[in-house]
């Protein structure tokens, strides 16, 4: 998943596309704020070495 993610917000930022993170779900979406962040390039960049437990 974290490939994924990862190659959609790059081509999106390559496009010229605004690109956002939704953190805690839809739950984050409701409540918006800080909730709500926009993606980098640098923000992705060692995505894949991420592993989450």
């Amino acid at each position: 998943m974290n490939a994924a993610v990862r190659a959609v917000v790059r081509v999106g930022i390559f496009t010229g596309a605004r690109v956002f993170f939704v953190h805690e779900g839809y739950q984050g979406l409701v409540d918006g704020g800080d909730h709500i962040r926009e993606a980098s390039w640098e923000s992705v960049s060692m995505m894949l070495q991420l592993v989450r437990s």
